[in-house]
């Protein structure tokens, strides 16, 4: 993850956008959980049928056996949500105690 979110990375673009926030530390930190519960409403908490098969409901339910289709898709998401943490995590680090 670190190399796509360094200079020339595939994600370098995002990681300038995450690391930006100038409305306060608490602020800072609302705006991040919001968009977890984004995502993760989005992606980690739908049903993703497996071999065709329907799903009950819409939501994940507790105790399931997640598919491979479904981990297939909420890995790109994922790997995206760590990247945007540790980019934040080493903004504040930065502010915190200096370059």
């Amino acid at each position: 993850l670190l190399n796509r979110v360094k200079e020339g990375g595939e994600w370098y673009d995002f990681a300038q956008r995450w690391k930006q926030c100038d409305t306060g530390a608490l602020s800072c930190t609302a705006i991040y959980a919001e968009e977890s519960v984004k995502y993760a409403c989005e992606n980690a908490y739908r049903c993703v049928p497996a071999d065709g098969e329907l799903c009950p409901t819409q939501e994940v339910e507790s105790g399931a056996d997640l598919s491979t289709t479904y981990y297939d898709q909420a890995a790109p998401v994922l790997s995206l949500r760590v990247a945007a943490g540790g980019v934040r995590l080493a903004a504040l680090l930065e502010y915190l105690y200096g370059a």
